[in-house]
């Protein structure tokens, strides 16, 4: 009978206990921006927010919608918007995809292009970098050229 009530004890404290040992969520700051393509603002550009702090390895990703507007959120998973505060390298990514032939157990077949330079495709030649500080980072705008 006493071992009865030390699991009835058990079963009634241990979920009373559990909330405080969860684990807390990453400390993000929500971010978000326009994205412009030779001064226009562009659908589809897939951003990479890459950390430089290599204490840092939570990076973020969004794609902008038709008015060039993206938001940023965090890649681990996690439904956290946004991105740890910190310095970061910005690849950029715009894909032309184009049907090329009849669908195949339903899935279309696609032929894609990078529309986008080279340079902006890795972190370490990428033009772009941002800072995300505390708070609420509005307007943190990127104004890509494919033209020289």
């Amino acid at each position: 009978m006493k071992n009865q009530w030390i699991l009835l004890f058990l079963c009634l404290t241990v979920p009373l206990l559990l909330p405080g040992c969860k684990k807390k969520g990453l400390d993000t700051q929500y971010v978000e921006g326009v994205v412009t393509v030779d001064g226009q603002p562009a659908k589809g550009v897939q951003l990479r927010f890459v950390p430089k702090d290599p204490g840092n390895t939570e990076e973020a990703s969004g794609v902008s919608d038709q008015n060039g507007k993206y938001m940023l959120t965090s890649t681990t998973g996690l439904p956290e918007k946004g991105a740890v505060i910190g310095e970061y390298a910005v690849m950029a990514s715009m894909l032309d995809m184009t049907p090329v032939g009849p669908q195949r157990e339903g899935v279309e077949i696609l032929s894609y292009k990078e529309l986008l330079p080279s340079a902006y495709l890795d972190k370490d030649s990428t033009p772009l970098s941002a800072s995300i500080q505390k708070g609420k980072n509005l307007e943190l705008n990127f104004a890509i050229e494919t033209k020289k």
